[in-house]
């Protein structure tokens, strides 16, 4: 190979400062740039990466980790193999919230990579059943899973030479601030009396937008819900999402009610936002870490529209008697394991019976355990210690 073909593709090559020299041109001052990114593990453990940003790399972390992977089988409404096969699970719910947090963050300039490692370990601490089962381990030590998802990126995961993903503490703060950002501030790990980063503060919003538009989806390709139920509930936003398809063929109706709420939701926040900063006068990333009201949400119309939409979704479809009937089942699961774990400690696996007989907090042990399993293995480990016909 010659020198001069050596040299082209060389050149055509990005090294990661030439990254963060493109990031820096491009992106707006009130983005959070990859080069400032400060992470638990210096360069003695981890180098830095060679073609790829701080950022890339942490939200590959964060999707190549087991923790990630178990969460196609984790509830986000439906327990796993409870719904239909085009239900959403934990983990297409959080690559829906990633998709629209970064549409968000494109059209705002802001760090797209840094709000994609937010969305996407947003809800690695979930336990099996969702927060049905988020409410027993609460019950017996305190368990939040917000908590336990930084937890996992920091201590619990175990692929490289240290502790966790190596996380950076902008995507840690995201993650300890995610959904009650301005209440806890002064009690968050990192970045303490800080508010959010706007991109923190957009996986925030995303989430909302992704679980809003896709219940409605789910709850009726389910049947639980009809359309003739949303219209009698008299709901503003659901007319207008009704007149928006009304001439679409039938068949393809409730696939565009969802990808129009989207659209709302979005358009929504995008105007508020900049009235928002023009109004505040918030120009620098700086800026808006001292900002102690949220510079990302919905307008107050909007907002109390959207409300009383999952006002009724609460009412009609999360507290639906199948749906009930679902979540009550998940959550005898977890209490027999929890009971049958509690009597005989030896039913542990040898690693965690010696853990467990060494802890302060045995609960808190035991929380750990559940919490790190899926739908699918919670059920299946209930099954080998009280199924007699099953073999363990």
């Amino acid at each position: 190979m010659s020198d001069t073909v050596v040299e082209s593709q060389m050149a055509i090559l990005r090294s990661r400062p030439e990254l963060e020299r493109r990031e820096a041109d491009q992106l707006s001052a009130l983005a959070v740039l990859s080069r400032d990114a400060v992470h638990v593990h210096g360069p003695d453990v981890d180098p830095a990466p060679s073609t790829r940003t701080y950022f890339q790399r942490d939200w590959n972390r964060v999707m190549h980790s087991e923790a990630f992977r178990k969460l196609e089988y984790k509830t986000q409404v439906f327990p796993f193999g409870e719904g239909l096969d085009v239900t959403r699970t934990r983990l297409t719910h959080t690559l829906e919230v990633s998709q629209i947090a970064q549409a968000i963050c494109v059209a705002l300039g802001l760090n797209d990579d840094l709000v994609r490692a937010i969305a996407l370990a947003h809800d690695l601490g979930h336990p099996p059943f969702g927060h049905s089962g988020e409410d027993v381990l609460r019950e017996l030590a305190g368990f939040n899973h917000n908590a336990h998802g930084l937890r996992i990126v920091t201590e619990l995961e175990r692929r490289y030479p240290f502790p966790g993903l190596n996380l950076p503490t902008v995507v840690l703060a995201g993650m300890g601030k995610h959904d009650a950002a301005f209440r806890i501030l002064g009690e968050c790990a990192y970045f303490r009396d800080q508010g959010p980063t706007l991109e923190s503060q957009v996986a925030s919003l995303a989430d909302v937008i992704a679980y809003r538009s896709h219940d409605i989806e789910d709850a009726l390709n389910s049947g639980i819900l009809t359309k003739d139920d949303f219209r009698e509930a008299g709901l503003d936003l659901w007319d207008e999402l009704e007149a928006h398809v009304a001439d679409l063929p039938e068949e393809i109706r409730t696939a565009q009610i969802t990808r129009t709420l989207i659209d709302l939701f979005i358009s929504d926040a995008l105007t508020e936002m900049q009235q928002r900063l023009s109004h505040t006068g918030t120009s620098t990333a700086a800026e808006v870490r001292a900002a102690r009201e949220p510079l990302v949400r919905f307008s107050d119309e909007f907002e109390r529209k959207q409300s009383r939409l999952g006002e009724f979704l609460s009412e009609t479809f999360y507290k639906h008697y199948k749906i009930m009937r679902m979540t009550d089942k998940g959550q005898r699961v977890i209490r027999a394991l929890i009971g049958a774990y509690q009597d005989n400690p030896r039913l542990l696996p040898p690693d965690v019976q010696v853990h467990y007989e060494e802890a302060e907090d045995r609960n808190a042990v035991l929380a750990d355990v559940i919490a790190g399993m899926t739908d699918r293995y919670a059920v299946m480990e209930y099954t080998r210690l009280f199924d007699p016909e099953v073999r363990v």
